[in-house]
């Protein structure tokens, strides 16, 4: 009996801690017919901030291999409420050196993620996160999914 006891509370501890402090982790699936258009601006939600800190963001990509450039720029821009507030930036993303390959079901991609300076937020703002991309190409070939993580 104790032994189970023990299991239980590890699979508890192992679960509870999955997240490691992530507030949101979400992806927007881009069309592979259409590529990701510069009209095209990707929306996220913030949920409510729980404690006044400094945030991690990262804007991560997952292309296919045959993605045409050795870096993507991203401009974002978060709209946050309680207190108001827009924080605009840019980031680079690395297409070339800091990213892993995942294969599965016989669709290879190429997963990489672009660090954004930290981010001050205030406990009880809210509010969106929206990206668009700045590159010179209209539309972006080979592009699968565009993800943020908060944490």
């Amino acid at each position: 009996m104790a032994r189970s006891t023990v299991s239980l509370i590890l699979t508890a501890l192992l679960l509870s801690s999955c997240t490691n402090g992530i507030i949101q982790h979400q992806f927007h699936t881009i069309d592979g017919n259409e590529g990701w258009k510069h009209t095209d601006t990707l929306v996220y939600d913030i949920p409510e901030i729980q404690e006044t800190r400094n945030y991690g963001l990262q804007i991560q990509a997952r292309t296919g291999t045959r993605f045409p450039y050795r870096a993507m720029w991203i401009a974002y821009k978060m709209e946050l409420e309680i207190p108001n507030a827009i924080i605009c930036d840019t980031v680079r993303i690395d297409m070339s050196n800091n990213g892993k390959y995942l294969d599965a079901s016989g669709v290879t991609l190429f997963s990489i993620n672009g660090e954004v300076k930290p981010i001050h937020l205030k406990k009880g703002q809210k509010g969106k996160l929206k990206l668009i991309h700045l590159m010179s190409q209209e539309t972006l070939p080979h592009i699968h999914d565009i993800g943020i993580k908060l944490m």
